[in-house]
Formats: structure tokens, sequence, C-alpha cells
């Protein structure tokens, strides 16, 4: 080319680039939509139960329950073992 397209190329590129990030914008914007109408729990339902993403959710939540268990637990035993006019502390 001559010296007319070299002085092109510069804005050519800034329009394709403005012009992919655009596409990408609009793309994200369907699929982040799209995501947040299906809930993340009706997706897990969906799921088999032999789905690796469902072992997961499953077991965390047990953790979670198991978690509360054992704290609620410690705390009754705690508050047992104060003698009285001694406060707990926190």
């Amino acid at each position: 080319m001559g010296a007319r397209g070299s002085d092109h190329d510069p804005m050519k590129k800034l329009f394709i680039t403005a012009a992919i990030v655009v596409g990408i914008g609009a793309i994200g914007r369907r699929v982040v939509a799209h995501c947040m109408d299906t809930g993340w729990a009706t997706r897990l339902e969906a799921l088999p139960d032999s789905a690796p993403p469902k072992w997961l959710f499953t077991n965390v939540t047990a953790i979670r329950e198991n978690t509360d268990h054992i704290r609620a637990t410690l705390d009754a035993a705690a508050a047992e073992a104060v003698p009285e006019g001694l406060s707990r502390a926190v």
C-alpha cells in the first residue's frame, strides 16, 4: 500500500477492536440475562444425582449443617459449665 493506506491502518484496527468489544459485550449481556432468569437451585435439581457439581453442593450443605449442630452443642455445653454469677466471654 502507499502512504495513504498506512495512514488508515491504526483507525481501521481501532474500529475493528471497538466492534469486537461491542459484540462481546452484547453477547455477554444476553448470557448474563439468561443465567439470571434460571436459578442455580433449579439447575442443580435438574442434574442427575451422579453429577459432580451436585455432589459438591450436597457435601457443602451437609458440612454446614454439621458445623451448625456442633456449634450449638458446644455452646450449650459451655453455657452449662459456667458457674452462677459469672458470664462467659464470647
